[in-house]
Order: C-alpha cells, then sequence, then structure tokens
C-alpha cells in the first residue's frame, strides 16, 4: 500500500520537510506501528506476502507546518508487487479524499479596551459615556477569498432556581441588538469584511441598541478562507441596568 498528498490544482505531491510531522499510524494483533514518507513523499507499507484477508486500524496523522494553505488530495494505492512496496504497470486500487490545509499562523486577534466592556442597558452608554462598542481587529497574513464575520452570543442564566448552571451561551441575532447595517451570511452569522489582507487593521465600531436586556454577551470574530471558518477569536461584554 502507498500513501501520498497531492496538490489538487497542481497534482504536485507533497516532499520533505512538507511532510515532516505525517505520517500513518497502524495497528493489529501485533501491536502498533508508525510509518513515515520516503524521500519522494510517500508512505510504503507492505500488508500481507501473499493474497489475504486482512484487518487492520489505521490512522493517518498530519500536523500543519511547513504546507503552503490550498486544497489537497489524499490518494490510498492497494496493489500487488514483487516487494510489495512499490507499484508500476500493475492493476491497482485507488481511493482518494479531499483535505483543506490552512497556515498555523494568521495572527488573527481582537483588541477591546476594558473600560468598553460594560454597558448601561437604558441609554446603550459604557461607563465613560461612550455609545459604542470599539474592537480592533488585526490579522497578519493575506487569505485569498478571505472574510470576517461575527456571531453574537447571550449568556443563559446562571441559575435555575437554586441549581448552578455550567456557563454556557445562546446565539442570538446580531441584528436586534446592535444598529450596524452589516450584510447577513448566515443566520444570525453577518460579514464584518469580505477581504483579508496582510497586516490588516479594521476599526469595528458596535452600536448597541437600548433597552436591551441585562445580562453577559459573547461576540465571536470569525476568519474564513471561502467557505471554511480558520479561526475564531472571543470577546465578551456586560450589559446591566442603569
Amino acid at each position: 500500500m502507498a500513501i501520498e498528498i497531492v496538490n489538487a490544482e497542481s497534482g504536485k505531491r507533497l516532499k520533505m520537510p512538507q511532510l515532516s510531522t505525517f505520517n500513518l499510524i497502524v495497528t493489529d494483533r501485533d501491536g502498533e506501528k508508525i510509518y513515515t514518507p520516503d524521500a519522494k513523499g510517500v508512505i510504503r507499507l507492505s500488508l500481507s506476502d501473499v493474497y489475504a484477508t486482512i484487518e487492520k486500524n489505521m490512522k493517518l496523522q498530519l500536523q500543519q507546518n511547513y504546507a503552503d494553505t490550498g486544497k489537497y488530495k489524499v490518494k490510498i494505492y492497494v496493489f500487488a508487487s514483487d516487494d510489495g512496496l512499490y507499484y508500476g504497470a500493475v492493476d491497482k486500487l485507488e481511493k482518494e479524499f479531499n483535505i483543506n490545509i490552512f497556515s498555523s499562523s494568521f495572527g488573527f486577534k481582537v483588541d477591546i479596551d476594558n473600560s468598553n466592556r460594560t454597558f448601561y442597558s437604558k441609554t446603550s452608554e459604557d461607563l465613560l459615556g461612550n455609545k459604542k462598542l470599539t474592537c480592533k481587529l488585526l490579522t497578519e497574513s493575506k487569505i485569498e477569498n478571505g472574510s470576517i464575520k461575527v456571531v453574537l452570543y447571550k449568556r443563559n442564566a446562571t441559575y435555575t432556581g437554586d441549581i448552578y448552571n455550567d456557563v454556557s451561551y445562546t446565539e442570538v441575532d446580531f441584528a436586534k441588538y446592535f444598529r450596524n447595517e452589516l450584510n447577513q451570511y448566515a443566520k444570525d452569522e453577518y460579514i464584518i469584511s469580505d477581504s483579508v489582507t496582510q497586516n490588516q487593521t479594521i476599526d469595528f465600531e458596535g452600536s448597541l441598541k437600548s433597552g436591551i436586556s441585562t445580562g453577559e454577551y459573547k461576540l465571536e470574530f470569525k476568519l474564513y478562507s471561502g467557505n471554511i471558518c480558520v479561526q475564531r477569536v472571543e470577546k465578551t461584554f456586560i450589559v446591566i441596568s442603569s
């Protein structure tokens, strides 16, 4: 059997050092064994010396550190050959599945001043009289087809009678709590930016509506590549009675 990862667009196989954290763990009645790629970027192992029914548990592992962001295919070949490791012009069974690999260092950050995280319900002002929740969004890496979206949550009641509830939140509609006119992406999810560039800074100012219910809220900022969320940053704020 042989396993390789290729770029979905170019068909080019990943090699070292891109695959330095790629391995296959095989578990059977004899124990566990780990296989790593050869110099050409292919994991090879002999399944059996003869035709047989084989039962083995196999797990592929890849910790992303070195491969470029993009779409890839994992290709698996099962075949017969003289040595059981290298295939040539022989019949082989081929299977593949798609994976997405993302950079491990997007550097997406969200900063909020602590004085700007407590608001009065009646006036929608913070402790210093500001009427907006100001968030500074920062990205270090450019993302093709990237975007930044936001979702709002409200914390559930801490107690039900005398019973303490673990911390949990319920997703709510951002547009019912903020005056911002943002385009809706999905249910309760709104677009802040439809592009992500290198060393980008976005000053997001959330204008709270007056009279919203008191309690703790959580803003979840979501960094997207295409339609895949690759990083999330959460920030909380509190609404209190006047």
